[in-house]
Parts: C-alpha cells; structure tokens; sequence
C-alpha cells in the first residue's frame, strides 16, 4: 500500500512538471513558416524549432491525427527517465510475457536473460527495439496496461489532448493517435532531460547480459549513426527517436546544434522510396538551411549609449543631472542572413523603475533594450549606468525625511503611538484626579 502511494505521488509531481514544460511550450502549438525553402510533401508534418530565437520557424499539419509510430517510445523513456531513474541498474530477468507480439527492431532478448533497466532504456531509445520498450514497461509498472495507463496519465497532463496510445512501443493499433503539436510537447520536455538525451544520443551501446558476451547495438536513428546511417550522418545532431510504422510512416525527433546556434526538428508521417527516407532527408535539408542562413550578428557594442535620462536629487551648474544609459555589453541578434543590423531592426528600451534617483553607482543595471526585426524579438540586453552620479546633499537629506515621514514604518508608529498615549494621558489625568481627592481630604481631617 506504501508502495502505491509513493508511486502515486511521483505521478503526481512529474505530472506538474510536464504540464509547467506544457505551459512555457506554448509555441509549439503555433503554426508557423518563416523559412524561404520547400519541403517535400513526402516529408508529412513538419515542425522545426530554434532555441536562439525562442519561436517555431515551420510548423505543417500541426493537428492532423496520425499514429504514434516510434514517438511513443519517447513517452515510454521519458517515464523511465522521471520516475525511474533511481533503478536503472537493476537487474531485470526477461519473461516470455516481454516477448510476445514483437515485429520490426529487437535487440533479441531472450526468456531467461538477466539485463539491467539501463540496458533496456538504451535499447528503446538508442536502438529503437521493441523488445525492449516491452521489458522496459513491464520491469517498471508490473504490466503493460498499467504502464500504458501511465502514458496516458502524462500525455493528458502535458496537454496532450489528441493523443492516446496503445502500447508502449509505437506498434500500429486500434485506438492509438496523436498530431505533431502534441508531440511537440513531449519532445521539447524529453530534449531537457540528460539521462534521455544521453540514451537516445549514443552512436551505439554495449550491453552484457549476465553470464553472456557484450552485445553492440547500433543507434537506429541514422541522424546520430556514425556506422551503417546510409548517408544521413549529421555530426551536429543528437537523437531523441526515429522509427516507422505502415500507418505511421516514419517519425523523427532530433536536436542539432552548430557555431552556438540550436535547434529542434520534428516529423511525423513521412514518407520513403528507393532514393530517399524523407524524414531524414528533410530533417538533414532543414538543418543545413538554417545554420547556413541564420546566426548571430554582432547589433551594437557594449558602452554604447543609447538613451539619457534626468536623474534627481543631484544638480549640477544649477541644473537638474542627466545620466548617459548604455549597453553592459555587446548585443548579439539572431537573425537570418538577409537582415541588415543598421537598417531593419528596432530597439526598445525599458526600464526598472519609472525614475532615476541619485545616488547611481557606474555600471549598476537600470533597465534593458528588446531588439526586434520587423514584429519578431531577435535579441535582448542590459542597460547600466555610464556614469556615476553623487546626490545633492541638501535634496537628498529633505528626500530621506519626507519618504521616512510617508513611509509604512512611520505610518505604523503613528496610529500605534497616538491611542496609546490617549490611553496614558487619560490614565495620568485620573491618577492625579485621585491623588488631588486624596490631599483635601488630609487637610480635611487634619
């Protein structure tokens, strides 16, 4: 029972986590095509995202349903990864109820073979095998429905709201659906977790069941295979997952990072014939297009000024100071190949409080500028203070008194002090009332 609730409970916070991943990912839902480049309509749903610019540069077919295929292997890793990774080196003994029903890749495990959870995370996510999302399920929920009840449970809390799946390895089934939006999501939130990305990235991995030779398994995702990739190679790409199905088609999910500049792809549903597997072959075309045409480009340098603001409490010559407000920095822009910096961007300048008061130290941070090409933010950067900027002694003293006069503190004592010496005064006043009754009656008597 103490078991359930644990479990339970690590449900329920990688749960929160997803849907916090879901919220800030909101532009993944976005359709979107800012890309002068043609896609193959072979290449099915297309999503293409840059980290550098914070937004979606392609996204196509975003809420068509189709069949999970091997993103669902994603899922069933990012669990392993959230929940289970405190278990990784466990030994797990392969039961016949793992093997059933398995088609396309398999790491050929075996009914009696003794592997670690480990091995079997690689071989979901690095070689794609089935067999081995199976074992993997089963090893960590005790069956495949519950763990199939577990992917559900994640998807529905990552705002997956078209998707449902089946089973734990992608295989085409009754039921099972998704759109590229919705695994958008489970990408982007799979591509910041280390021990998945270090799983899915591996060119190959070596795994040694108990009392047996090492076996090598190759990465199916001919993107991070430096072996047998048919000429997809792509030194700068990192898998997440790659797999196909009849009513899937081919399915790919890889990060690539160049010169500083990174990416995130995605495609489900695409197609291959005797020339090409167009997952592959687009995720490679976008990849080169993109670095080829976007980068940083250097907008303006830092100590630069930008704007100059009054400053109070501090006169000079009799006149009220100005203060020089420049770059902390150089500011870098990520834009595409075409933009002129001098010419087609835009600077906005904000900053954190609505006036600047002395004393101002040289280099502390006032505010910030947003540069934007056209209505798009292509970078951002700090303002500081170019100059340092000493207060007028008479201001800035009647300036600490009045906000000390207005301030809370002084409020508080205030509306404390005054009934309380009421209540003293009224307290004296009958004390001395008492004592004034008390002497006549003396000379009374005496």
């Amino acid at each position: 029972m103490k078991l359930k609730i644990i479990k339970a409970f690590s449900l329920l916070l990688a749960a929160v986590s997803l849907m916090l991943c879901a919220i800030l990912n909101v532009c993944a839902l976005e359709a979107a095509d800012e890309l002068d480049l043609e896609i193959d309509e072979r290449a099915g749903a297309v999503y293409l995202y840059s980290y550098d610019a914070d937004r979606v540069l392609l996204c196509t077919e975003s809420d068509k349903r189709i069949a999970p295929a091997s993103s669902a292997k994603i899922m069933t890793g990012l669990i392993v990864c959230e929940l289970y990774s405190s278990r990784l080196d466990e030994k797990v003994e392969i039961t016949e109820e793992m093997l059933k029903g398995h088609t396309g890749a398999s790491m050929n495990l075996r009914v009696g073979m003794r592997v670690t959870l480990r091995d079997l995370l690689y071989g979901t996510l690095c070689g794609g095998n089935n067999d081995a999302a199976t074992a993997l399920a089963i090893a960590c929920s005790g069956s495949v429905s519950a763990f199939v009840n577990e992917m559900n449970f994640f998807a529905k809390h990552l705002y997956m709201q078209n998707t449902h799946y089946e089973n734990p390895t992608g295989h085409d089934a009754e039921g099972a659906y998704t759109t590229l939006s919705d695994t958008a999501l489970l990408v982007h939130k799979a591509a910041k977790n280390d021990i998945y990305m270090s799983a899915s990235s591996a060119a190959y991995f070596d795994f040694t069941p108990e009392g047996e030779k090492t076996v090598t398994v190759n990465n199916r995702n001919a993107l991070a295979n430096r072996f047998t990739a048919a000429g997809y190679s792509n030194k700068y790409a990192k898998g997440i997952i790659s797999g196909n199905t009849d009513e899937g088609g081919y399915v790919l999910a890889a990060s690539a990072e160049k010169a500083g500049a990174k990416y995130l792809c995605l495609i489900m549903g695409a197609e291959a014939d005797d020339k090409e597997i167009y997952s592959y072959y687009t995720a490679n075309k976008l990849f080169d297009h993109v670095f080829d045409e976007y980068g940083y480009e250097k907008a303006m340098s830092g100590g630069e000024e930008l704007i100059e603001l009054p400053v109070k409490l501090s006169v000079s010559d009799g006149k009220e100071t100005t203060l020089p407000c420049v770059l902390k920095e150089d500011l870098y822009v990520f834009v595409d190949g075409d933009t002129d910096v001098k010419k087609d961007l835009r600077y906005v300048t904000y900053l954190h409080s609505d006036e600047l008061s002395a004393p101002i130290t040289k280099g502390s941070i006032l505010g910030g500028v947003d540069v934007y090409c056209g209505d798009i933010l292509v970078g951002r950067g700090e303002l500081v203070a170019g100059e340092e900027i000493k207060p007028n002694l008479i201001l800035y003293t009647l300036s600490a008194m009045r906000d000390f006069l207005l301030g809370r503190t002084f409020i508080i004592f205030v509306i404390v002090f005054i009934p309380l010496l009421i209540i003293y005064l009224l307290i004296d006043a009958k004390r001395s009332r008492h004592k004034k009754v008390g002497t006549l009656r003396f000379k009374r008597f005496s």
